[in-house]
């Protein structure tokens, strides 16, 4: 496990203990990375490159 993974389950464990701060910040984190990795299987499936950045891009939740 490398230092990232370790802050975000540090982070996790503090969100799921009721600390928002910390759940807010994982998710923002935590973002760009589910990020990429849809948009490298969207791509594997054969998704035009601008569907897959509007899936990857928009935001799917309120603003933080």
């Amino acid at each position: 496990m490398d230092d990232r993974e370790r802050r975000w389950m540090q982070l996790m464990q503090a969100a799921l203990a009721g600390d928002r701060p910390s759940y807010e910040r994982l998710l923002r984190e935590i973002a760009p990375a589910i990020r990429s990795v849809v948009e490298r299987r969207l791509r594997q499936m054969g998704a035009p490159t601008a569907e897959s950045e509007t899936w990857c891009r928009k935001p799917c939740w309120r603003s933080i």
